[in-house]
């Protein structure tokens, strides 16, 4: 039996996270919507799905609270990459995942230099996917407990700044 704060076996979710993490698939496929929502879903985490770039980026105003993008590059209206671009040029934008059955290496390369977090090959299956997915949902986690933990810096540092100390008794006394 698991204890509460107990991860499962095969969960995504990182410590850090307070609740399920939130993730945006955008496919054309419902097929391969509905599978990584399944596989989402059964790894702790909870997924709104779009068809197209468009869609996405109307839910991504909808649902502020997304994590992580998992968007396939080749895309019917918006393409991939615009859709990436206009991800990436938002206020605080998720982390995203890009994923394509092919795709060149400099296709790969661009999505990279856009700020995509990882690229990932549709044809190796979840896996992959799964991989990545815990690896950025882990950074995103870790950027947020650096924040965290730079704001309660600069709390105690605006009570007495001119005292400079890193002793526990020292900071205690602050």
């Amino acid at each position: 039996m698991n204890e509460p704060n107990q991860k499962k076996e095969g969960e995504l979710r990182p410590e850090g996270f307070p609740s399920p993490p939130l993730i945006l698939v955008v496919d054309p496929d419902e097929n391969i919507r509905r599978l990584l929502q399944f596989n989402l879903k059964r790894s702790g985490c909870e997924a709104v799905l779009a068809r197209d770039g468009e869609q996405a980026l109307r839910l991504l105003d909808q649902h502020r609270e997304v994590h992580l993008v998992v968007l396939l590059l080749r895309l019917p209206g918006l393409t991939g990459l615009e859709t990436l671009r206009r991800i990436r040029a938002r206020a605080d934008p998720p982390s995203v995942i890009v994923m394509a059955a092919e795709a060149t290496l400099e296709e790969a390369v661009t999505c990279l230099k856009m700020g995509a977090y990882d690229f990932v090959r549709k044809t190796n299956g979840f896996d992959d996917l799964r991989l990545s997915i815990r690896n950025a949902l882990q950074a995103i986690a870790l950027r947020k407990e650096v924040a965290d933990l730079r704001a309660r810096l600069e709390e105690q540092d605006t009570h007495f700044p001119e005292i400079v100390s890193r002793s526990p008794a020292m900071t205690q006394v602050k």
